[in-house]
């Protein structure tokens, strides 16, 4: 079963965010798995299985209720001037590494 749409969100903001943290090498930017277990407890009352979980996401309209905000799981913002410094990529030469 392929994971619903909510998921594959949420899975990649959090990841873009735990590589601003490595970028930055900080570890206190993103909130760890308490937050998120009460962002979904809050919105997930009543849901015990997958049934319920399609249920409830047909009965809100969508799945956006359950998608993260960065606002929902960053303690601090990341200083841009900071992540300026650690560009993805670096071109030298004609080249791009």
């Amino acid at each position: 079963m392929e994971p619903l749409p909510f998921l594959i969100y949420n899975q990649n903001l959090l990841r873009r965010l735990k590589t601003v943290e490595e970028k930055l090498r900080r570890r206190d930017l993103v909130a760890g798995d308490p937050v998120l277990a009460d962002f979904y407890s809050s919105r997930l009352q009543g849901v015990y299985d997958l049934r319920t979980l399609k249920k409830k996401i047909r009965e809100k309209r969508g799945d956006g209720f359950l998608r993260l905000k960065e606002t929902d799981v960053l303690l601090s913002g990341p200083d841009e001037e900071a992540l300026a410094q650690y560009p993805d990529h670096v071109a030298s030469g004609g080249k791009t590494f």
